[in-house]
């Protein structure tokens, strides 16, 4: 084993083996959380109904109606009208209270009748992985016009994101902004500071655990994270430069079903489809049929060993994007440009940019994306491995085939029979 690697090898053990920060880490990270487990964490609909259901004194848990009015505090401390203060909020009347999920596409709704005076209504969006579009906030308050008079009813408009982002300039007067950093913190030290206990409390902790590990800042990994960067750089850039994504992993994992890929296809079409010559990022098929025309057999042998000069090709496209496509490659410039002209002069074949063969040394035809990168992101983020997109990828391929290999099948013949 060369010095280079001996000397990387003992840098990775000081880390993993010898480091107390890093064991920390691993301690800190590797706790089992229901939320976690359930694929919540950027799932914008459960953070809500968890944070509903804890801010409701009608449920069964142990925070009575405290974290409720830690909620009503925040929202009187940013009020935008500046008309509501903490002290109205602490002897507020919560008998008759309701808290409500997904009302009118309303993330939480709070209503509070007051049998004496005007009742107060609480609108909050939650954006914890997204941001806000078109006219949804200017089309709750609408909403809550309508539904809430302005005679009898207070209202308060709430954006809730991870940092307290703005609305827009146009919704900034009405809805204010509030942090989900600041809504858990609040939370967190009244639940320590009353010295609740119980299952809930437990459910909260869990909670605020894998948002500070996926979300919020967390000043105690940050911590751990700057100590260990400052000890074992060399280390963490070398499991950097080695980490494993599902990018990678879909790459190795289609070059592994390289075959069964085709034999699909074949059974699929009806035609011999083979496998040719590929790369880690690209995965090239052949219509075994074809190899009885002799002109699609004058290829250069640099792009495929085979000599042919149409394939099909199943590619990373982009990052996190995967698409198949028709590919006339280098070869006879006769050969080329006569594909190239037949497909242009097919109405039932779609191409993209149509520059001439001779200026280009791949020419790609009719294509379509397989997987697309948010099918992937979201595929990672629920923790997906790759061979479960494979399916997918398949029946996409299908789908494409069925569409445009017939007319692929019939520019050959015309040509060359």
């Amino acid at each position: 084993m060369e010095q280079a690697s001996l000397d990387t090898t003992a840098k990775l053990e000081s880390l993993i083996l010898a480091s107390e920060e890093f064991r920390a880490l691993e301690s800190y990270v590797n706790r089992y959380c229901p939320f976690e487990a359930t694929g919540m964490v950027r799932q914008e609909i459960r953070h809500s109904h968890f944070l509903a259901y804890i801010v409701d004194p009608n449920r069964p848990h142990e925070f009575e109606d405290l974290l409720l009015k830690e909620l009503l505090y925040l929202i009187a401390e940013g009020a935008v009208a500046g008309n509501i203060s903490k002290l109205d909020f602490h002897f507020l009347d919560l008998s008759n209270l309701r808290v409500v999920r997904e009302w009118k596409n309303i993330d939480i709704l709070i209503e509070i009748e007051n049998a004496n005076g005007k009742g107060l209504v609480i609108a909050i969006e939650n954006k914890v992985d997204s941001v806000e579009h078109s006219n949804q906030l200017s089309r709750y308050k609408e909403i809550i016009d309508y539904e809430y008079s302005v005679d009898k009813w207070d209202r308060e408009f709430v954006f809730l994101t991870v940092d307290g982002t703005p609305p827009s300039e146009k919704n900034s007067e009405i809805w204010q902004p509030m942090s989900l950093e600041d809504l858990i913190t609040r939370f967190s030290k009244v639940i320590d500071y009353r010295g609740f206990d119980g299952p809930s409390v437990d459910s909260f902790k869990s909670y605020e655990k894998m948002l500070r590990r996926h979300i919020l800042r967390n000043n105690e990994l940050e911590v751990l994270a700057r100590k260990i960067w400052a000890q074992h750089r060399e280390a963490l850039e070398t499991l950097y430069n080695y980490s494993p994504d599902l990018n990678g992993e879909i790459l190795d994992m289609l070059g592994s079903k390289h075959g069964q890929i085709a034999k699909e296809l074949s059974d699929h079409t009806g035609y011999q489809i083979v496998t040719d010559d590929s790369t880690r990022t690209i995965l090239r098929f052949a219509i075994k049929d074809w190899d009885n025309y002799q002109p699609l057999l004058t290829g250069d042998g640099e792009w495929t060993t085979s000599g042919r000069v149409f394939l099909i090709e199943l590619m990373q496209w982009g990052k996190n994007q995967f698409r198949i496509s028709f590919v006339i490659g280098p070869g006879d410039q006769d050969t080329r440009e006569a594909i190239y002209q037949s497909v242009l002069k097919n109405p039932k074949l779609k191409i993209g940019r149509r520059t001439a063969t001779a200026n280009t040394k791949w020419k790609h035809l009719s294509a379509t994306v397989v997987l697309k990168s948010k099918q992937v992101t979201d595929a990672e983020n629920a923790g997906t491995e790759a061979e479960a997109l494979l399916p997918q990828i398949i029946k996409s391929c299908k789908k494409f085939l069925d569409a445009d290999f017939p007319h692929y099948n019939e520019v050959i013949e015309d040509l060359f029979d």
